[in-house]
């Protein structure tokens, strides 16, 4: 008997090993925004929960978990802090230049310099755009019940699944691209359902009603031959601007947007296989979440670029003959449209409403396995999948109030940007998201009935290309959890639990990213404000998150002798 229970033990660990050691070698893939903090038990487990669903958020993880809960009527309430801080170094390229050797890379203000995020920007319901230096989320919550003997188990949760926003410090250099920026949804409602099949085999489903939400503050630069020319016109009446260069803004955009129905649905569906008593296997599809949004948007252009597009305006032969002497300017150019189109530009706000179509969060794909080598012991594993392929690009379409055709836009199309000549206030920004895989792993240990350690790790890796990074891509990164879970007295459980994301830097050299800082000239793709820089990007964030529940007898109990 002695020898029959260690050849069961040694094989239950030896499959443990060969299982985690397989598929840490062979995935490495990547993921982005999802369920970053959607539950304190996950965070701690390294989101390794597919196969261990975390009580009523087996919602989000594995519908099917639900057939787990306690019986009766139990209630859930959660709270996360978040704090995490980006960085961006900016160096710049010592073979850069516009208009010869006169504006070099070196003499750009962002060289040299290195901006980190200064707090928290998030979409409050029925409020607006909040700013905060901690983001806290008082997620999930929720309740789920069962009753006595019955198969059923019916569950209903307000959560976010993608949750992710920031703003810069003062005059930090990222404020040319990421201002303040931010991108979530909201789940408002979540009702679900999981049925228990057999002793060993659950199944589940969630439907989700949610708000997606989005905004964008920046300063607006486009380094180029053209700029420095405009810049640098001085004779008669051209005004005289010495301390300009093609380096500096010359406007600065605010844009938010919200689902345009107010509600967009998704569903997840799993199952939950619990043949033995020391594994399980659990599975989960999450559907695509699709959105088309609106909202409003405002442009300021500086005083500065106000005076010279003026001074085009009342000047127009003179600019003509400027340009026509100008040798970064005439060779590229058709200087006598040039001189008109630029006159056109002279406006000092414009506003409007904005809108974008098929915005959507991408469908997922979440299989997991739970091993326990021995009773005291869990192990976890899971393999994400998530189809960000199915963005190619961000469409903004901008209506102004005055209905002309944006400033920024013409200007952009001097560039070299074609606008659509049917909707030329229409923006369209590449990103070519990749499909994502990656794998994450956790250990649940039983120190006393009523006490567990818990300890996770999540490799995420970024869902972008260099050629489309920019500031607001999320680049590759570690996560590390730990947590416990305790046990109280008249089934109260109480979930703690700690996280660490970092990323030790990526590096998006000069000339790379046409969404950055790819060096075309005299042309530019439609927004690369960082030309002639070498740009690295670091991530660090800690979470803090705790969830209690109790049924619901417990809790009356509790509020009756508060009140």
């Amino acid at each position: 008997m002695k020898i029959y229970l260690s050849f069961k033990f040694f094989s239950r660990f030896c499959l443990s090993g060969l299982f985690f050691v397989t598929l840490f070698f062979e995935i490495a893939q990547a993921t982005s925004i999802e369920q970053m903090f959607v539950h304190t038990k996950a965070i701690s487990l390294g989101n390794a929960v597919t196969a261990y669903p975390p009580g009523l958020m087996s919602i989000h993880y594995n519908p099917a978990g639900l057939s787990n809960v306690r019986e009766g009527i139990v209630f859930s309430q959660g709270f996360s802090l978040v704090h995490h801080k980006t960085s961006h170094a900016f160096r710049p390229d010592p073979n850069f230049s516009i208009r010869g050797d006169q504006f070099k890379a070196l003499n750009d203000p962002v060289a040299n310099t290195e901006s980190d995020s200064d707090g928290s920007r998030i979409y409050i319901p029925f409020y607006g755009k909040g700013d905060f230096p901690v983001l806290m989320m008082p997620l999930p919550f929720g309740v789920s019940s069962r009753q006595f003997g019955s198969r059923w188990t019916f569950a209903y949760a307000i959560y976010s699944p993608f949750v992710w926003g920031e703003e810069t410090e003062d005059n930090g250099s990222a404020r040319f691209e990421k201002k303040a920026a931010y991108m979530q949804h909201l789940m408002y409602a979540a009702p679900a359902a999981s049925y228990q099949v057999s002793d060993q085999f659950s199944v589940g489903l969630s439907l989700g009603l949610g708000q997606t939400a989005m905004g964008l503050e920046t300063d607006i630069r486009m380094p180029s031959e053209l700029m420095a020319g405009l810049y640098e016109m001085r004779s008669g009446s051209y005004l005289y601007t010495p301390h300009m260069s093609p380096f500096d803004p010359f406007a600065d955009m605010d844009l938010s947007m919200r689902s345009k129905s107010g509600m967009a649905p998704s569903f997840n569906v799993g199952f939950l296989w619990e043949p033995l008593s020391w594994l399980a296997i659990g599975c989960v599809y999450q559907s695509q979440i699709r959105s088309d949004l609106e909202g409003h948007f405002k442009i300021d252009y500086t005083n500065l670029f106000q005076q010279i597009t003026q001074e085009i305006q009342n000047n127009i032969s003179k600019t003509q003959s400027f340009f026509d002497a100008d040798p970064y300017i005439n060779q590229y150019y058709n200087t006598n449209q040039l001189a008109q189109k630029l006159a056109a530009i002279n406006k000092k706000t414009e506003a409007g409403t904005v809108s974008m179509e098929n915005f959507s969060f991408p469908e997922r794909l979440q299989v997991g396995i739970r091993l326990s080598p021995f009773k005291k012991l869990r192990l976890m594993c899971d393999l994400h999948w998530a189809n960000w392929l199915t963005t190619k690009s961000y469409t903004l379409k901008f209506q102004p109030e005055d209905q002309s055709v944006l400033s920024v836009l013409q200007l952009a199309n001097i560039m070299g940007y074609a606008l659509d000549p049917n909707h030329p206030n229409t923006l369209v920004y590449e990103k070519q998201l990749n499909p994502t895989w990656h794998i994450s792993f956790g250990m649940e240990y039983q120190i006393k009935e009523c006490l567990a350690l818990r300890l996770g790790y999540e490799n995420r890796k970024s869902n972008t290309d260099d050629q489309y990074f920019d500031l607001y891509t999320m680049p590759d990164m570690d996560f590390y959890g730990a947590g416990l879970g305790w046990k109280l007295k008249q089934g109260v459980e109480l979930d703690l639990g700690i996280g660490y994301m970092v990323n030790s830097g990526q590096d998006i050299y000069n000339g790379t990213s046409q969404n950055l800082n790819q060096s075309i000239k005299p042309i530019l793709p439609i927004y690369n404000p960082y030309a002639g820089q070498d740009c690295q990007t670091t991530f660090e964030s800690y979470f803090l998150s705790m969830n209690i529940t109790m049924p619901f007898e417990t809790m009356y109990q509790k509020l009756d002798q508060l009140f």
